[in-house]
């Protein structure tokens, strides 16, 4: 065989090689296509069956919305009976607290009615009990005055002939000072130092209807706000001197304290003091009273009545630098004075005063009584040295 011959056939063989290549990668793409088509289809129909399971069609979708609507209006109908049902619970619940409500404002009612019932009465026994306490202490205050006074009471017919009772100009006789009965008043200091040693004299109003006690002095200005003069215990109390004046009923001052007594005890200690100030003319029906310094007797005449301070004032003032500040002390109350009294003695630098005190309506203020010493008295009240009447006609008989 010729070379060109060759050639040829190889010329044909490579052409025969390439068209089979050519028709493999064609029956590859082909191959691949139909592949590609097959999955591209595959994923349509995956899809539209997606879709058609998220997406129903009308009938499904209004058969699906029915049984919705039924299973909301089953709900609802459900939920509305459970309402009925709570709002009818609640209304049987409001109806039973009301009732709980009206039952425990009843039993509180009726508990606080009781309280108060058991109150009143506790309080009606505490009232009674010391009402019954005060009587009692009334009682047994009243009758310690009286039975004081008694021990100084005697007849004046067992009197000693220098104590003859006195008779008038006219002959007839003078009524016994105190007593119309035959009956004398004569302090014995002796006798009331036995009954209490912590006495120091005795004082009288007129006739002793309302102040007529014997003046005592103690360790303090306390005792004697609570004891009578026999020692029982009692807020009527007694008539003492202050504590701090050494010189008792001499001192140039002597302060004395006493209760305001009222109605209860019939007005006695220092229960009528007030009336000086409150009751017109009351000062002028009653301007003296009658101290006992030991068994002297003196006539004291009222000279200043007011109202002071119970703390601070210098109203209680019982000693003094000098004349002058006395003086000035006694001048000083008596412009401090409701009224005046021009029946009073002078006071002078040597003279003797008392300061009698005892509570007002108020209790910052005290009522101030202020008393100077005027003549001294014999037993029947008369100033000592005065002659008998009778005895002088006699005389001029003679």
């Amino acid at each position: 065989m010729s070379n060109m011959d060759e050639i040829d056939k190889m010329i044909e063989e490579e052409i025969s090689e390439v068209e089979r290549k050519v028709d493999l990668d064609s029956e590859i793409d082909n191959k691949l296509a139909n592949e590609l088509e097959t999955e591209m289809e595959a994923e349509i129909e995956n899809e539209i069956e997606s879709e058609s399971g998220n997406k129903p069609d009308s009938e499904q979708e209004i058969q699906l919305e029915g049984e919705n609507n039924e299973q909301v209006e089953a709900n609802e109908q459900v939920e509305a009976k459970e309402d009925d049902g709570l709002e009818i619970e609640w209304i049987e619940c409001e109806g039973s607290a009301k009732k709980r409500k009206q039952k425990m404002q009843k039993l509180t009612y009726t508990i606080a009615r009781y309280a108060v019932m058991a109150i009143a009465l506790c309080i009606f026994a505490y009232a009674a009990y010391e009402l019954t306490l005060i009587y009692v202490e009334s009682k047994e205050a009243t009758v310690n005055a009286e039975t004081t006074k008694e021990m100084f009471i005697v007849d004046a017919d067992s009197l000693e002939d220098d104590y003859e009772a006195p008779t008038a100009n006219n002959g007839e006789p003078i009524e016994l000072v105190n007593q119309g009965d035959g009956k004398l008043f004569v302090f014995d200091f002796e006798k009331m130092l036995e009954y209490n040693s912590d006495s120091k004299g005795y004082i009288r109003q007129d006739n002793g209807e309302y102040i007529d006690n014997p003046i005592l002095q103690s360790k303090d200005n306390d005792y004697y706000l609570t004891h009578l003069a026999n020692h029982k215990k009692s807020s009527v109390g007694a008539i003492f001197i202050d504590y701090r004046i050494t010189d008792g009923l001499n001192a140039k001052n002597c302060i004395i304290y006493g209760h305001n007594m009222g109605t209860r005890v019939d007005n006695i200690m220092f229960g009528s003091l007030n009336w000086y100030y409150n009751k017109t003319g009351y000062y002028k029906e009653h301007p003296t009273f009658d101290i006992w310094i030991e068994n002297t007797r003196y006539r004291y005449y009222v000279y200043a009545i007011f109202k002071t301070d119970a703390v601070g004032s210098d109203t209680f003032t019982y000693e003094f630098e000098s004349d002058e500040a006395f003086m000035a002390y006694v001048n000083n109350c008596k412009k401090q004075s409701k009224y005046q009294f021009k029946e009073a003695p002078e006071i002078t630098k040597d003279s003797n005063i008392v300061t009698l005190v005892t509570c007002t309506s108020a209790e910052e203020k005290r009522m101030i009584v202020q008393l100077v010493r005027g003549e001294e008295l014999d037993v029947y009240g008369n100033p000592v040295g005065q002659e008998n009447a009778s005895e002088e006609k006699k005389e001029e008989k003679k």
